[in-house]
């Protein structure tokens, strides 16, 4: 589950870390969002875990300093849950990134939930959870996300970011604009999953590529504009 951010001469891979083996089933399995980097994609360093002591994933690095001048992580905090909800933590050099104590995150997991940027209203199976790290466009910082559910069913929402301070939620699709209705993202490993993982802008065109039922990879594509433009008409 990894996404990768470039910052200065590094690659910083964000992925999810698990105590267990998925196959055990263990209620208990502790998930956590964990680090690596690399500046060759030949040589990888494991920097071990990152994210807040309880459930967690979904995690990637704005590819700029923001909010004057801060490196921001943006994960999912309560992931696979209905309190389950996307928030952003600041800090002022990598080095503070690799080097935080659990107990660090006790302020920031009791507002989290107020500060969310993405979360849900109302009572669901699970709430969102972040896809694609943040692309920028000339509206704001667009996010790929994973919609809340009231089933089994992961569908793909959209949402945009202020500029200056991410905190600040600007729109939002009120649906989904993807689900799944292929053979290949219904029927698979885990069924009835579209789940985005990585966003690229190429000339006027978005490109998201997104797993299909955990089983194989699925490339949807759109008009950029269009899709800055519908977000535009959902402002918050």
């Amino acid at each position: 589950d990894p996404r990768i951010t470039k910052i200065d001469d590094t690659f910083y891979i964000t992925y999810t870390a698990i105590d267990t083996l998925i196959e055990k089933k263990d209620p208990n399995i502790k998930v956590r969002i964990a680090l690596a980097s690399t500046k060759d994609f030949v040589t990888i360093e494991k920097l071990g875990i990152i994210g807040p002591p309880i459930k967690s994933k979904a995690a990637a690095f704005f590819p700029e300093k923001v909010n004057g001048g801060k490196i921001a992580l943006i994960m999912t905090i309560a992931s696979d849950s209905t309190n389950s909800h996307v928030a952003i933590r600041y800090y002022d050099s990598m080095n503070e990134v690799l080097n935080q104590a659990d107990e660090s995150w006790t302020k920031f997991l009791e507002t989290s939930q107020n500060t969310a940027v993405l979360e849900t209203k109302w009572w669901l199976q699970r709430g969102p959870e972040l896809g694609a790290a943040p692309v920028k466009t000339d509206k704001g910082w667009l996010l790929v996300f994973s919609s809340e559910a009231m089933s089994d069913s992961w569908t793909i929402g959209a949402a945009l970011l202020d500029i200056n301070n991410p905190n600040k939620l600007l729109a939002r699709t009120p649906s989904y604009i993807l689900q799944p209705v292929t053979e290949y993202e219904r029927n698979g490993l885990v069924p009835n999953v579209t789940f985005p993982e990585g966003a690229v802008i190429v000339k006027d065109e978005l490109y998201v590529y997104y797993g299909c039922a955990d089983t194989v990879i699925g490339l949807a594509t759109c008009k950029l504009r269009e899709l800055l433009d519908y977000l535009e008409q959902n402002k918050v």
